[in-house]
């Protein structure tokens, strides 16, 4: 785990692309106060599965956890009812 302070945007995406080059999962957040932004890169290989085929909201997520198949690499995310933004 590496931690950036004061960091340039430029910083942020170049560390970003050494780790998918590495097959290394990237995770940045930035908090302001009550607003954060998050950012993700599980690299090419990461699928996101969405039944019905509507555009992704923005959402609040209540829990992730394990799935009851429990397939290596899958995760269960709970979202929260009524709190989309």
């Amino acid at each position: 785990m590496t931690e950036f302070f004061n960091t340039t945007t430029k910083e942020v995406i170049d560390a970003s692309k050494l780790c998918r080059e590495s097959g290394i999962p990237f995770i940045y957040s930035f908090i302001v106060g009550c607003q954060a932004k998050i950012l993700t890169d599980f690299g090419e290989s990461f699928k996101v599965i969405e039944q019905n085929s509507e555009e992704i909201a923005d959402v609040m997520i209540e829990s992730i956890g394990e799935t009851t198949d429990k397939k290596e690499g899958h995760a269960l995310v709970i979202l929260k009812e009524g709190y989309k933004h």
